[in-house]
């Protein structure tokens, strides 16, 4: 069910068709208030009519989620085991047969529709659905309102960083959930807003505190080690809302019938029925949700039903992208290791059992570049020539941080940057002076380092990155939207461009240490192969340079020398380094 945009909660109370939205959220500085769709109580499933084949769901006219995910935010601390109950259910249901049941929906239908026409942007079902779990030590009130929902809700964005597609899971601990839980519904779903970005959320209090209204033993009679029986309810609610949330994720934008039902709703307690469903080698307690491929409540479905308008021509496949010529990694000793199609580079820089190298940048033609150590000593290796004496330099002091080459940059001029661990950028071969985007002293926060791709020598614009993942224009550079920071935490890794980008039209990706990508300016959102929540693990990024500006892509190094595509980039195997060793990666 769905609060923000609008909310709709599991509810527990009478007739579903009767019952009435839950209350909406007070309006924002610029943005009205959202509903919300309740999940109800068991013992109050929906009427018949509302489960007749005759009332399908019905298009809305908006967006159904392409590539679902989930993140939980345990607000005021959590039950070990109910937890790890909530993690271990939404780690397997992604590519499931239960979880397919939405893929029949699409995006932007015509209002009023009940199938999709071939071509259309159908609701996803992709493995690995779960992507991280937060424990948020905010005090959380006895008896929370939805504003305080909205609240967690938000915090869980700036913790996790902002995914296009995904919902964001609100628990509260036992004994604090707002009024009506456990009497007149289980748990909610809505949406909310952080700059332009419309974010899914759901709300699931402790459902043991509710007993058997939302479902504790309903399913599994005794409950076992695991929490088989008692936390029935939290996959059944918890699935409930996630899968309604797929199909409506602003609510009552998507897929409703006529009475206003989501397909949770139409299907809820013993209108399902609920019941065990196998996930792969376990098994978990949930609901059937609407299908109107079979005008039914149904807890599984194969593939997604294909419409049968008059077939199109498969198209030629597109060709595979080359591999990369001229892209680089770099270990902890210094050590420079050409990657896919690049060729072997001979380096002034390797110190062997000392993980002393900071940073690497490269040519465009890939020709050569430089290593950065911690005491911002510069050391070439291929075309590269020595750096040219009087550049900064802190002996004995760990505090350089990355290393640019500026766009105009060769082997004849070349010019560049070291960004410390301050913010402050030293240009080194006669590159021009950059005023930093943000400066800290004393204060070791900054992480990387952007130079827009059209700076020439008497107008250089870019932008810092901080630790917490802020971005910091340099020389009057434009501010740019970002979706993603994470106030008090050092987790941004690595920041690159995106293709096509300028610096009136800013566009790249931040890079978190779990491997998360988040867009920034003008960039498109984009899937990447490596994805490692609680895992601090990235050590580099690198955009493709052959990607078009309709098709980013790049590369992200993991501390192990490891590396893992994302968007039109295309795979490339290279070296690992053992152990943490990891610390750059150039060029492309």
């Amino acid at each position: 069910m769905v609060l923000g945009s609008r909310s709709r909660r599991l509810l527990l109370a009478a007739l579903f068709a009767a019952l009435p939205l839950a209350g909406t959220l007070p309006a924002h500085a610029s943005t009205a208030p959202r509903p919300v769709h309740h999940a109800g109580v068991r013992g109050h499933a929906a009427t018949t009519a509302a489960t007749s084949s005759s009332t399908q769901l019905l298009a809305n006219g908006g967006p159904v989620l392409a590539n679902p995910s989930v993140y939980l935010s345990f607000w005021g601390g959590s039950n070990a085991s109910a937890q790890s109950y909530l993690e271990s259910f939404f780690s397997v249901v992604g590519g499931s047969g239960w979880a397919n049941v939405p893929t029949q929906y699409c995006s932007n239908a015509p209002v009023g529709a009940t199938t999709c026409a071939a071509g259309s942007a159908f609701a996803g079902n992709p493995a690995g659905q779960w992507r991280g779990s937060w424990g948020d030590s905010t005090p959380v009130p006895t008896t929370p309102v939805d504003t305080d929902i909205e609240s967690a809700a938000l915090r869980a964005v700036r913790h996790f960083g902002f995914r296009q597609d995904a919902v964001y899971f609100v628990m509260t601990p036992s004994g604090h959930s707002e009024s009506g839980f456990g009497t007149s519904w289980c748990a909610w779903h809505g949406s909310t807003s952080n700059g332009s970005a419309q974010i899914p959320f759901a709300y699931l209090p402790y459902q043991p505190d509710a007993g058997a209204a939302c479902g504790v033993n309903s399913v599994n009679t005794t409950t076992d080690s695991f929490g088989h029986g008692i936390y029935d309810g939290f996959s059944i609610v918890g699935g409930h809302e996630y899968l309604e949330a797929v199909t409506d994720p602003f609510p009552n934008t998507g897929w409703l019938d006529s009475a206003g039902l989501e397909n949770g709703d139409k299907c809820q307690w013993s209108a399902g029925p609920v019941a065990n469903y196998t996930f792969g080698s376990t098994y978990f307690a949930v609901q059937p949700t609407w299908s109107n491929a079979s005008a039914g409540c149904a807890m599984s479905m194969g593939s997604t039903p294909a419409p049968s308008p008059t077939p199109t021509p498969t198209p030629n496949p597109a060709p595979a992208p080359s591999s990369p010529t001229g892209l680089y990694s770099l270990d902890g000793y210094g050590g420079v290791h050409a990657l896919g199609g690049s060729a072997a580079l001979s380096t002034s820089a390797y110190w062997g059992g000392w993980d002393i190298a900071r940073g690497i940048a490269t040519f465009k033609d890939g020709s050569g570049g430089y290593v950065l150590d911690a005491f911002g000593g510069l050391h070439q290796f291929g075309s590269a020539p020595a750096p040219h004496s009087g550049y900064d330099y802190w002996p004995g002091w760990d505090i350089a941080r990355a290393v640019v080459l500026a766009p105009w940059a060769t082997a004849s001029l070349p010019q560049g940057w070291v960004l410390d661990g301050w913010g402050a950028l030293h240009p080194f071969n006669g590159a021009p002076a950059a005023a930093a985007g943000a400066y800290w002293p004393g204060w070791d926060i900054a992480r990387g380092v952007l130079i827009a791709p059209d700076s020439t020598p008497s107008r250089v614009r870019g932008y810092t990155l901080d630790g917490w993942g802020g971005l910091h224009a340099l020389n009057g550079a434009a501010p740019v939207a970002q979706s993603a920071y994470w106030q008090g935490w050092d987790i941004a890794r690595a920041v690159v461009w995106s293709a096509g980008a300028t610096s009136t039209s800013p566009a790249g990706y931040v890079v978190d240490g779990w491997g998360g990508l988040h867009p920034f300016g003008v960039a498109a959102v984009v899937s990447g192969s490596g994805y490692w929540p609680g895992q601090d693990l990235v050590r580099g990024a690198a955009a493709w340079p052959q990607a078009g500006p309709g098709t980013p892509g790049g590369w992200v190094l993991r501390a192990d020398g490891s590396l893992y595509r994302f968007g039109s980039a295309p795979a490339v195997a290279g070296p690992t380094f053992g152990g943490s060793l990891g610390r750059g990666l150039a060029g492309g």
